[in-house]
């Protein structure tokens, strides 16, 4: 398994996964989203910082898939929910596992900004 440790390794995990559900398996593009989310979500348990980077790579899929987020969907309420408390989290800095200066690299700062106009 690549690193978890940066944020462009971190984004490959999700795009490789996410590329692999679609051509590989069949699955549609929210079909692969899920499939993606439930793949890296163990690695959301090593900190804030893979879990905010999986789900910003994660959203940005979604993005470039075209996926159709469906608000009445369960599943979907609670992955944008998920994401709005950590990207809410991040904003207000309080906890100090979101001072990691990796947070600083400036693909994920360009991607949470695509994610943040795109979903919240």
């Amino acid at each position: 398994m690549k690193s978890t440790n940066n944020y462009s390794d971190l984004c490959e995990l999700v795009r490789e996964t996410y590329s692999y559900a679609i051509k590989k398996m069949g699955f549609s593009a929210g079909q692969a989203f899920a499939y993606t989310y439930d793949y890296v979500e163990l690695i959301f348990r090593e900190g804030k910082f893979q879990k905010l980077c999986l789900l910003v790579s994660l959203f940005c899929c979604a993005k470039e898939g075209m996926v159709d987020m469906n608000i009445d969907d369960l599943f979907t309420q609670d992955v944008l929910g998920e994401l709005r408390s950590e990207v809410d989290g991040f904003d207000a800095g309080i906890n100090p596992d979101y001072r990691d200066y990796r947070f600083m690299d400036a693909d994920f700062q360009a991607d949470l900004i695509l994610v943040r106009g795109s979903f919240l």
